[in-house]
């Protein structure tokens, strides 16, 4: 085998593993259950950006209102983040006071959470 015959086998077998991989995180929440699925929430209105659009639109009030009612009656809602991921709003003091100051050391902090901080 040359060296230009080994680099194309391992670009095609990359490129077949990513490809493979965004398929099935794209099939995946309709094949597997999640505990996520029985919690109601707003639809998703895109595959791509789920909800994040509506929730970071500088315009986006009634959106946010609209989840704000219905975490009136439960305190968390289902909102579906990139490429349909499942995603929790919590609505909950308790619940944030547990995230944020309680149990701390359980959640982990993103990069750009510690750097804004």
């Amino acid at each position: 085998m040359t060296l230009l015959s080994t680099l194309t086998l391992a670009i095609q077998a990359s490129l077949i593993y990513a490809v493979s991989w965004v398929v099935w995180r794209t099939l995946r929440q309709y094949v597997v259950q999640s505990c996520l699925d029985n919690i109601p929430g707003p639809p998703s209105v895109s595959l791509w950006k789920g909800n994040l659009g509506q929730i970071f639109d500088t315009n986006g009030w009634s959106f946010h209102l609209n989840l704000a009612k219905k975490c009136e009656t439960q305190s968390v809602a289902k909102i579906h983040g990139l490429f349909g991921d499942k995603q929790l709003y919590v609505h909950d003091l308790k619940a944030m006071h547990h995230i944020i100051v309680k149990d701390q050391d359980i959640y982990e902090e993103t990069s750009l959470f510690i750097q804004c901080v």
